[in-house]
């Protein structure tokens, strides 16, 4: 069944300043996790609060003492009903207009606390048909806490005076990052409420602010041994190095998470590799070898109590045989075995002992180097020098010897010869044109030069001097002048030119055969051709060369000579004009008049002619007409309206206003008097925010709605214009509770497990109660609790949405029996068939149990299988070795979740 809990408006108040000394703040501490107050104590005094709590407007409020709400003086009130239970309480009235509680708190567990649970009842004690609806708006100083929906308001009803109704507001506050030490607080503010009616009394009680625990994580850093495994609080086993996570509970039931980092410690293998001369021996593990050995291995414990395994690689040495071959120079001499030698030798033989102690034969040859003899001939040229053995030579040597020493360190005798080239003179006479270049030792000349000189090598890399005379011979230049009519040519340097041009030129050959340049200066005077258009008005003449012309011409042509001597054609076009007529038609209104060259006429007129002189123009000649129209008025009225702004004969008008207009007749004449009354309507339209919650679902104005949406009306008035916008926030709430078991999901007798409830909609909820009671912390309002059962049971819970959407949901749950029953086998046979391959305990359970001690005995005592991991049996090995078939001890304890333990001890028989 689900229920909708009303929701609406709270009246918030602004507290300015408070004077009231502060109060002790109530410790939350690891082991003091859940602060509660039901006000049974309280007198209804400022000295009567409960510690921990302050009334910041006292200087406003009166003390009222104790009453159950039949009082109509405003105040501090205890509030209490016949059985005794007392509230918070307060009633708006008079100067008490204001009221502020507050709660204080400090943060003491030594770590961020994330996660709060704040519930309280709100109260209504005095009832009346109608009055004012009063609330408490809850605030805190907590950064990010949003505990708008613990603000609640009740509007009076029927009820008589001394009646307590309550409405439980819970919310928890997630994601909080509360600091060590920090101190916070939640205030209740309350007030008058609407503008009319009697006021009403209201109350808190019942305030529980609870501390969830957050999952308290550490870090373990383990090691096993290669092949061993590690078994968590779970049973889950680990054999290989990697990270993860453990997570356990608590006596106070929070989750304490612990990280593993897991090593899994190699198996320590070591190579010794050694080596002994024939005839000698060595002993290892016990036994003693003579010849060489490979992959002998021994098993060995570590300082960490894993195995290490030893593989030794023994070499037995034979005598050693080497052969030592050395060179010297002629005169040297070679130290081997104490014997200094300076001639060839070979296969001379000594005994040594080598680094191992065994017995080493060297065989030592010689080789001695004579000197060697060369020849150096070289040249440079005049001027140069070169270096031999030192020595800087400038002439020309013969025969000069010198001893060297060779890379091996033996003599050498050099032969030098030298020879010196002299330098190469030569001389260069050349002659260019003017304008024209010439190259010498990478320099571009073009004007006469004398004595220029350039070194040069010789194929041989020798200078050679060479000295430069050049001679520029230079160009003439001339100017010849003509000039030709108009469509004439002249001819020059084969070329035929029609107009004027000043930059032709003709290249000749001088005697000394350079270029002499002539340049053309040709002047082409113009023959003319010209059109002249002339008018005249009807009546007038024209002469042209000579000739009298009155009527239109076209195409006349006169042919004339310019002062140069070249022609002149002039074409010429004559226009005669006749005087323009213009008609004049003009109308007016009867009683209007018409003024026409100085003339006022009102009566019509017909064909009044008028010549008008233009100047250096033709005469105009004008026609006027005048026609006169009757008039026959009619008044009309109109009105437009219009919202901020209205719209008239094209103009805009933004205020009321009266316009007169007059209309005209097709023939131009009054025709109509209109006035037109203009009202603007300006006043922007009220806006009103309204907010409806429904669980699930929500009629309104006939619409069903299922989702959250803002629905806007809009009213308008008498003119159209709209008047007030209504905006209803349409919130709905779905909740869909559903309850489920899990870790684990199907609990024996006695085991605990986890129950949650979800919502299947998508608001989050608040849990109001766990039921039966007595299975339940009564202070745990989470959405999830941990318990244990013995017999079937119907879990229920109840809870909220933050807008008061309520749904109950229920689980059967019917544990299955806690059977202890325990057979231990007496054989085994580890063959790798798959069946009983595993020496273990049979338990008549799959969990809810563990194996807290696990050991095998040889017959020598030694435990060979130890472990409190109850999936891990012993495989009939030891330290990776095969046990023989045999009869092995046991001892064996497992512990129950009842706290109660059973011990096993017998014999077990290995068959392979």
């Amino acid at each position: 069944m689900k229920i909708s809990l009303h929701n609406s408006f709270f009246l918030l108040f602004l507290i300015s300043c408070f004077t009231i000394k502060a109060k002790a703040q109530f410790p939350f501490t690891a082991a003091n996790s859940i602060y509660t107050q039901n006000f049974n104590s309280f007198n209804g005094t400022f000295a009567g609060l409960p510690q921990y709590w302050t009334i910041l407007t006292q200087a406003s409020i009166t003390e009222r003492g104790t009453g159950c709400g039949s009082d109509n003086s405003g105040g501090l009130w205890a509030y209490y009903s016949s059985s005794g239970e007392r509230a918070l309480g307060y009633l708006p009235s008079g100067t008490s207009d204001t009221f502020v509680a507050q709660v204080s708190f400090v943060n003491n567990t030594g770590s961020a606390i994330n996660s709060l649970r704040v519930s309280y009842n709100f109260e209504t004690w005095r009832r009346v048909a109608s009055g004012r609806t009063n609330g408490f708006t809850v605030t805190t100083n907590i950064p990010g806490a949003n505990v708008s929906s613990l603000s609640h308001s009740q509007a009076p009803g029927t009820a008589s005076n001394c009646t307590q109704i309550a409405t439980l507001k819970s919310l928890v506050l997630s994601n909080l990052n509360i600091q060590p030490g920090q101190t916070f607080y939640f205030r209740w503010g309350g007030g008058r409420g609407n503008s009319s009616g009697a006021s009403n009394g209201i109350g808190i009680d019942n305030v529980t602010i609870e501390l969830f625990c957050p999952p308290k994580s550490t870090t373990v850093d383990t090691s096993i041994c290669f092949g061993s495994s590690f078994t968590d609080s779970h049973g889950n086993v680990y054999t290989s190095s990697q990270n993860f996570s453990d997570t356990l509970q608590t006596a106070a039931g929070c989750d304490s998470v612990v990280h593993y980092n897991l090593t899994v410690l190699p198996l320590i293998t070591d190579t010794i590799d050694t080596i002994i001369c024939a005839g000698q021996s060595l002993v290892f593990n016990g036994i003693t070898y003579t010849t060489s050995q490979a992959g002998l291995m021994d098993t060995f414990v570590s300082a960490r109590g894993c195995d290490s395994i030893v593989t030794l690689n023994l070499t037995v040495m034979n005598q050693l045989s080497s052969t030592i071959n050395a060179t010297i120079c002629q005169g040297q001499s070679y130290l081997f075995n104490g014997i200094n030698y300076t001639s060839s030798q070979s296969g001379i033989v000594a005994h040594f002992t080598a680094a191992g102690g065994c017995d080493s034969v060297v065989t030592f040859n010689l080789i001695v180097t004579p000197p060697i003899t060369h020849t150096i001939n070289a040249a440079i040229c005049q001027g140069q020098s070169y270096t031999f053995n030192g020595t800087a030579y400038t002439s020309a040597q013969t025969g000069i010897v010198a001893s060297l020493t060779t890379a091996s360190g033996c003599d050498s005798i050099v032969t030098f010869n030298l020879s010196v080239s002299p330098p190469i003179t030569n001389t260069v006479n050349a002659t260019i044109c003017q304008g024209q270049s010439y190259t010498f030792n990478g320099i571009t000349y073009t004007g006469s030069q004398t004595g220029i000189i350039g070194n040069f090598s010789t194929p041989a890399g020798c200078d050679s001097i060479v000295t430069l005379n050049l001679t520029v011979n230079g160009y003439l230049t001339g100017t010849q002048n003509a000039v030709i009519c108009q469509g004439q040519t002249y001819l020059f340097n084969g070329i035929a030119y029609t107009g004027n041009n000043n930059t032709a030129q003709d290249t000749v050959q001088n005697a000394a055969g350079c270029d002499s340049i002539i340049t053309l200066n040709l002047i082409v005077n113009p023959s003319y051709q010209h059109t002249l258009n002339e008018s005249i008005c009807q009546g007038q003449s024209y002469t042209f060369n000579g000739n009298v012309y009155t009527t239109p011409q076209s195409g006349v042509v006169a042919n004339l000579q310019t002062v140069n001597g070249c022609d002149s054609i002039v074409t010429f076009n004559l226009a005669v004009h006749p005087l323009p007529t213009t008609v004049l038609n003009a109308t007016i209104c009867q009683g209007q008049s018409y003024t026409y060259n100085g003339v006022v006429y009102t009566t019509p007129q017909t064909g009044i002619t008028t010549f008008y002189p233009v100047p250096q123009g033709c005469d105009s000649l004008v026609i006027f007409n005048l026609a006169v129209l009757p008039v026959n008025p009619v008044t009309q009225s109109e009105s437009v309206k219009g919202c901020f702004e209205a719209q008239y004969d094209g103009m805009t008008y933004y205020q009321n206003a009266t316009v007169r207009d007059t209309l005209f007749n097709q023939n131009g004449c009054d025709s109509v008097y209109k006035i037109v009354t203009i009202e603007v309507f300006n006043r922007q339209p009220s806006v009103r925010n309204k907010d409806t919650t429904g669980c699930g679902e929500l009629w309104f104005n006939g619409t069903r709605y299922t989702q959250n949406t803002v629905v806007s009306d809009t009213l308008k008035n008498e003119i159209g214009c709209d008047s007030l916008i209504v905006h209803t926030a349409i919130n709905i709430e779905h909740i869909d509770l559903v309850l489920s078991a899990a870790d684990p999901q199907d609990p024996y007798e006695g085991e605990p497990f986890r129950v949650a409830v979800e919502n299947r909609g998508q608001h989050a909820v608040n849990v109001i109660r766990w039921l039966p009671e007595y299975l339940f912390d009564p202070y745990n309002r989470l959405n999830y609790q941990r318990i244990s059962l013995d017999n079937p049971e119907t879990v229920v819970v109840i809870a909220t949405t933050p807008g008061g959407c309520l749904d109950t949901a229920s689980l059967y749950i019917e544990p299955r029996a806690y059977n202890k029953d325990i057979v231990v086998p007496n054989a085994f046979t580890p063959n790798g068939d798959g069946k009983n391959d595993v020496f273990i305990p049979f338990v008549n359970l799959d969990r809810a149990y563990s194996i807290i001690d696990f050991k095998v005995y040889n017959r020598y005592g030694q435990v060979i299988h130890a472990s409190a991991n109850r999936s891990h049996g012993w495989d009939g090995s030891f330290n990776g070795k095969v046990q023989d078939n045999g009869v092995y001890a046991y001892i064996i304890r497992i512990r129950f979740i009842d706290g109660t333990e059973q011990q096993f001890k017998g014999e077990v028989t290995l068959i392979r």
